[in-house]
């Protein structure tokens, strides 16, 4: 949600932060409870906000309203999906959940290359592109 209150004034804030809290997870971790690794979070926002320059006031309104509607219809939309891991991406309707070998996933994109009419680009040798998918792999279902 703190995501959100930096991207509606300034999108780079919104991957600043994302890309902060995902090299620095041990600084929210360390808080010893739930309160106060919303607090680290909070503080973490306001912090990327003012290296933006954002309106303070502002952020500081919608960090402490919390407004998690779009955040409740992001986790339903990805439950209608069937999305069950982060991440859990599309690709040409084909679900692929995980993170995955580079090669696996090279091989998932350039079959979506080929079933769109595309020839998929030659890859360099030290990975491998034809990797089997994962057998629990399935297409998605509109």
């Amino acid at each position: 949600m703190n995501a959100n209150c930096l991207a509606a004034q300034n999108k780079d804030a919104y991957w600043d932060f994302a890309d902060y809290i995902h090299a620095n997870q041990a600084e929210v971790n360390s808080e010893k409870s739930h309160d106060g690794q919303f607090a680290a979070l909070d503080r973490i926002a306001v912090a990327q906000g003012q290296k933006r320059s954002l309106d303070g006031t502002k952020l500081q309104a919608c960090i402490k309203a919390q407004q998690d509607d779009t955040v409740k219809a992001s986790v339903r939309e990805g439950e209608a999906l069937g999305v069950e891991a982060t991440p859990t991406m599309f690709i040409n309707g084909e679900k692929v959940d995980g993170a995955l070998p580079i090669g696996e996933l090279r091989s998932v994109l350039d079959r979506a290359l080929v079933q769109a009419g595309v020839p998929a680009p030659a890859h360099a040798a030290s990975v491998p592109a034809e990797a089997s998918p994962p057998a629990t792999r399935q297409p998605a279902t509109k």
